[in-house]
């Protein structure tokens, strides 16, 4: 489950968003409606919110994805 903080060994923390790296992946493969899926979630489950660094990121992978899967002109 995504978390803020999480702790990963003794006091060692981390932001542990796993939707966000899961559609960075598709996005470097070219599976956009993977991509699109795994931002869904994210932004379902919050992990990225306006306040974090990475939410540029986010919105730029959003956008990326969006363009790809809207049908071109015939």
């Amino acid at each position: 489950m995504p978390k803020r903080s999480a702790r990963m060994y003794g006091m060692w923390f981390t932001d542990y968003r796993p939707y966000l790296e899961i559609a960075q992946a598709h996005v470097q493969l070219g599976n956009w409606a993977c991509a699109f899926d795994a931002l869904s979630l994210s932004r379902q489950l919050e992990e990225v919110v306006e306040e974090d660094e990475e939410f540029a990121r986010f919105m730029e992978l959003t956008d990326e994805t969006a363009a790809h899967l809207q049908p071109g002109p015939e």
